[in-house]
């Protein structure tokens, strides 16, 4: 019995001991899970802070991804869609690293300018020579005369729209005789402003902005009916259709006056667009477009000038030639980089901010390009936007049966660019002269099919070398052809033809080698 009691005991103290190694146990488990516990809460706190950023951009893309998607089902065929997005340039821009070449563009254009104010200020013994400007001023001259060919255009552009509204709230009109009055306008507008610019003389800036903005509201004009005509003639079948109902289409005069203002050549009911005006960057922008076209002139005056302003005096030999390509690549080249930037950057950027345009993606990459059908895509990409929409993609799906539809298409796109780029610049030197179209579409289109393919980084370098012997080639050739008309013109009456042939290649170039008898 005391063994029994002994035992009984001896289990009471063990149950005891067991009982409180349970409790302590688990009260430091409790204890430990706690401290976990915390410490999890504490460290993904931290990481939801540090990635926060990276998580809201991340639904901002994914919500911009899915408005593009809802936005895409409601394109034309062929269409582009837009979306926010800002230029390749200005996210660039603000690396460290790019900024610092940007300095250093700012600096060659400070150094540029001394230069060339410290010159004429010692050849011509005064301090105001230094801010002798009468190249950019002679060719911006006579601000009258295309201020009101802009606004005529203008009032012409807007007399389409009522037309064109007059058409639509009127479900008996007849389409072919609007169609016809359309091509009409179409064709004037095509030609009164060529006979301005004609007429008047007008200097090259003065006549490249008349024929820049005339081209500009042409394809804005097409663009606006051609992807009007489809929804109005959808919607006109409706009993009871009216100017009202035309509004609630995104088809009235605010959003077209929008349009002929905004930043792209492709009509839409409405654009993406910013929360505000940041005037700072439209300045920034203004001053930007100012600073590109002084950066210019000083090329010209200090490389252009002096090289070609006796051209028509004298002979021109073969050597004299191929030195003046090489030493006019790299002002050439810089004058193709400073019109890049002031136009498809700085202006378009600009209207874009003033008029709260969200997409910005004027270009691409187009300096990473291996390729020549790459860079023709990404160098302008509003002007592509819009030859691949009404050119290219109608040609694809007019189903054309006798050769390669694309093909066909392809070389439409080039002939038609080719021969608007030649125009502009036609009417800007004023006398017929089609190195442009021979190398844009002529040696363009052989350079695309020599690089199709190619991906490697040699071809990169191909491309900059091509680009800096055709502007070179360029600037030699219109320069030549410039003093040598202008010393002419000066000398005697050239005669009817002298607007037509290669006045300088006719008459002063020397196609003989040195050492030739």
């Amino acid at each position: 019995q005391q063994q029994q009691q002994h035992q009984h005991q001896h289990q009471l103290v063990a149950s005891t001991k067991s009982t409180a190694t349970s409790q302590w146990f688990e009260r430091g488990v409790s204890e430990i899970r706690s401290q976990l516990c915390a410490e999890v809460d504490q460290k993904l706190q931290l990481l939801a802070e540090e990635f926060a950023p990276l998580i809201a951009a991340s639904t901002g893309e994914h919500a911009a991804s899915q408005e593009r998607a809802r936005a895409a089902i409601q394109q034309p065929r062929g269409g582009k869609v837009f979306a926010p997005r800002e230029s390749r340039l200005t996210n660039m821009l603000q690396v460290a690293e790019f900024r610092t070449i940007y300095n250093i563009f700012l600096v060659v254009l400070i150094i540029l300018g001394l230069q060339t104010m410290a010159n004429d200020v010692t050849e011509m013994g005064s301090l105001w020579a230094a801010f002798n400007f009468s190249v950019l001023t002679y060719a911006f001259g006579q601000l009258s005369v295309y201020v009101a060919a802009w606004v005529g255009m203008f009032l012409q552009v807007t007399a389409m729209f009522v037309v064109f509204q007059q058409w639509a709230v009127h479900r008996r009109a007849n389409d072919k005789g609007y169609g016809v009055l359309f091509v009409v306008h179409m064709v004037g507008f095509s030609v009164w402003p060529f006979v301005v610019v004609m007429q008047y003389q007008l200097p090259p800036a003065s006549a490249l902005v008349v024929t820049c903005e005339q081209v500009r509201l042409m394809m804005k004009m097409y663009s606006f009916v051609r992807e009007s005509v489809p929804l109005v003639r959808s919607r006109r079948a409706l009993p009871g259709f009216t100017e009202a109902d035309l509004q609630s289409c995104g088809i009235d005069f605010s959003h077209y006056l929008y349009f002929l203002f905004a930043p792209t050549l492709l009509f839409r009911s409405s654009y993406p667009t910013t929360p505000k005006v940041r005037w700072n960057v439209v300045f920034v922008n203004l001053a930007q477009v100012v600073f590109c076209l002084f950066y210019m002139h000083y090329i010209f005056v200090r490389f252009c000038v002096p090289q070609f302003q006796h051209m028509g005096t004298q002979a021109v030999h073969v050597q004299t030639f191929v030195n003046s390509v090489f030493s006019s690549m790299l002002p050439g080249t810089l004058v193709l980089l400073l019109g890049f930037f002031c136009i498809l950057h700085s202006w378009l950027n600009m209207w874009a901010e003033l008029l709260r345009f969200a997409d910005r993606e004027f270009y691409k990459d187009w300096w990473n390009s291996k390729n020549f059908a790459m860079y023709y895509r990404t160098w302008n990409v509003v002007v592509h936007d819009w030859l691949y929409t009404y050119i290219y993609s109608e040609l694809i799906h007019a189903g054309i049966k006798f050769f390669s539809v694309k093909i066909v298409a392809m070389l439409t796109v080039f002939v038609i660019s080719a021969v608007i780029h030649e125009y502009v610049i036609f009417c800007a030197i004023g006398f017929f002269y089609p190195i442009l179209l021979l190398m844009f579409g002529g040696v363009g289109v052989f350079f695309i099919y020599l690089t199709r393919h190619q991906q490697s980084q040699a071809w990169n370098v191909f491309m900059w070398l091509m680009l800096f012997a055709g502007t070179g080639l360029l600037m030699v050739l219109y320069s030549a052809e410039w003093y040598a008309r202008k010393n002419q013109l000066a000398a005697n009456d050239p005669g009817p033809w002298f607007y037509w042939p290669p006045y300088s290649v006719r008459t002063h170039w020397v196609w003989d080698l040195p050492g030739r008898a």
